[in-house]
Formats: structure tokens, C-alpha cells, sequence
């Protein structure tokens, strides 16, 4: 599968790191130009599970995105909500009718954006809310108290 990462931070890194060992094509596309340059100099460094792997998976700037040649399968969304209209209007030319957008940002309010690019035809996108109590003074503790999926095919 052809897959687009769009923000290789923590989360999308990890993601893309897994999915490119599972022998995906993956690709980075990050806004960030020094992470940038760090992962094209010394390729992905990730303590995956206590253990150190290095892998060489591609990664370039939104703001040059449209010259690469690659049709995309899945576009897995883990940019900052202030960035998300901005990656994904880079992002439109390697959408086609069958590309299907994963939406995995925290928050709320993604889905209108994302509604707002007509290329963007199948997408899904993971909502939760998350529960804290105080246990005592200075300390809480939270529980993934509901997650769903909210999806347009």
C-alpha cells in the first residue's frame, strides 16, 4: 500500500516507522525543516520497543510536495490542528477518488476541514473523549473513556 504521512512527529513517525516495516510504501511530509533534514541526513531514528532502529523512509516539505510523482493509497493526518488546512491543501493533487484520509489528531473540529477539500471523497476520522478524576491532592489519573470512528464512504 501507498501510504502518506503527514506529520512525522511523535505519533507520525511511529506509525509510518511500523507501517514501513510491515512493507508499506510510506512517505514523510512534514513542515518542520530541520526534523526534515535530520531524518534525510541519518534516516528515521526511533527506540521502537527499547530497541534502536534506523530506517530510510523518504520525507519532504509540504511546501514542496507538489513535484513528487506518487499516487497515494492512504493518507494518515497527525499534523497540529493549526496545520491540518494548510497540509492538506498541499496535499490535494495526490488525492483520487479512491485515496482514503485517517484523521488521528487530538481534538475537535477536524472533520469541517476536512469536508472543505472536494478531492477528499473517503475519510475517517477518530474522536474520543478522555475522563480524569482527582485521586488526590495534585494527582489525577485519566481513562480513554470513548473512542469512535466517524467515517464517510
Amino acid at each position: 500500500m501507498k501510504i502518506i504521512i503527514a506529520g512525522a512527529g511523535a505519533m507520525g513517525s511511529r506509525f509510518g516507522l511500523m507501517l514501513h516495516q510491515a512493507g508499506n510504501d510510506v512517505i514523510f511530509v512534514d513542515g518542520w525543516p530541520e526534523h526534515i533534514e535530520a531524518i534525510r541526513k541519518n534516516g528515521l531514528v526511533a527506540d521502537f520497543n527499547g530497541e534502536v532502529v534506523t530506517a530510510k523512509i523518504p520525507i519532504y516539505p509540504q511546501t514542496e510536495v507538489a513535484s513528487i510523482d506518487f499516487t497515494a493509497d492512504l493518507v494518515i493526518l497527525f499534523t497540529k490542528a493549526m496545520q491540518l488546512e494548510g497540509m492538506l491543501e498541499a496535499l490535494e493533487h495526490f488525492l483520487n477518488k479512491n485515496t482514503k484520509v485517517l484523521c488521528l489528531l487530538n481534538g475537535i473540529g477536524h472533520e469541517d476541514i476536512i469536508k472543505k477539500l472536494r478531492a477528499i471523497r473517503k475519510y475517517f476520522i477518530r474522536k474520543h473523549n478522555v475522563d480524569r478524576w482527582v485521586r488526590r491532592t495534585g494527582q489525577s489519573k485519566s481513562y480513554l473513556a470513548m473512542v469512535r470512528l466517524i467515517y464517510k464512504i
